[in-house]
């Protein structure tokens, strides 16, 4: 449930000013292993994949038992995604891996390029950028 996606983004939030590392909190393995089966069966939206990207962009570190399966759902999936959510988890994973995801970029770079006629000027400015940092051409 989103249960758990809000409860590892809180723990991650609470650690990300530097003062306590989230990965070596006991509750983390667990926390994340949830998330991932979760993620891993679908049953969760590709939404709640950008909003734990955020949080781990903010602390500087995604954790590589998590990425795989964030990173699946997000290019398997992210047709779902609003324009703004789209853009947004592109930025972020350009951000956080760069051009190592990719596997999912295809799929995501798709998605940005059939949606980029419709969208606002500053999300298809955000697109380009997201692209740009993967060292996708777009």
């Amino acid at each position: 449930t989103r249960t758990e996606v809000r409860q590892l983004q809180q723990l991650v939030q609470a650690s990300s000013d530097g003062r306590e590392r989230f990965w070596a909190r006991p509750e983390f393995d667990t926390m994340v292993a949830t998330v991932r089966k979760q993620f891993e069966g679908g049953s969760l939206h590709p939404g709640d994949a950008v909003v734990l990207l955020s949080a781990f962009a903010a602390a500087r570190r995604l954790p590589e038992e998590i990425d795989g399966a964030c990173l699946e759902l997000l290019s398997s999936r992210c047709s779902e995604l609003t324009d703004l959510q789209l853009v947004h988890g592109a930025l972020l994973l350009g951000n956080l891996l760069g051009s190592e995801t990719d596997s999912a970029w295809p799929a995501i770079a798709n998605e940005l390029e059939y949606r980029a006629g419709q969208m606002e000027l500053q999300l298809a400015v955000g697109a380009l950028v997201a692209l740009s940092q993967a060292g996708v051409g777009a």
